[in-house]
C-alpha cells in the first residue's frame, strides 16, 4: 500500500515538478529498502533527483511472477542527475520484456529504450 501511495506522488512530481506531496510521502513513511540479494535487472534505477536541497535516488524493484514493480526512494550521497537510468514509462509486459533479456544478454552498448514503447 505504501509503495503503491509513493509511487502515486513520484507520478504526479514527474508531471508537475511539485516535490512537496513527494516530500511529505518521503518523510511520513519508514525508510524502505530494496530486499537484499536483488540486482540488476530485477533492480534498477531510474533517476537521481534532488528534492527540498537532498539528492534522491529513484529506483524499481520488477518481481517478473507478480508482474508488478515497486518503488524505492533513497537518499544517496553519490547522485549522478545526468545519467539517465531506465525510463519510468517502461511498465508492465515491455518491462519484463527488456528485464528477461538484460537477465539473458546484458548490454553492453546503450539501450534504445524507444523499441519497447510499442510492447
Amino acid at each position: 500500500m505504501k509503495s503503491e501511495l509513493l509511487a502515486v506522488d513520484w507520478e504526479r512530481f514527474v508531471k508537475d515538478g511539485d516535490a512537496s506531496t513527494l516530500l511529505a510521502r518521503i518523510h511520513s513513511t519508514s525508510p524502505r529498502q530494496p530486499p537484499p540479494g536483488v540486482s540488476f535487472p530485477c533492480l534498477h534505477r531510474i533517476c537521481d533527483v534532488e528534492l527540498g536541497g537532498q539528492a534522491y535516488r529513484v529506483t524499481r524493484l520488477v518481481d517478473l511472477d507478480a508482474g508488478q514493480g515497486r518503488l524505492f526512494i533513497e537518499t544517496t550521497d553519490s547522485p549522478d542527475f545526468l545519467q539517465p537510468g531506465v525510463p519510468y514509462w517502461l511498465q508492465g509486459a515491455a518491462l519484463a520484456k527488456w528485464v528477461e533479456e538484460e537477465s539473458e544478454s546484458p548490454s553492453d552498448d546503450e539501450i534504445d529504450w524507444e523499441q519497447y514503447r510499442a510492447e
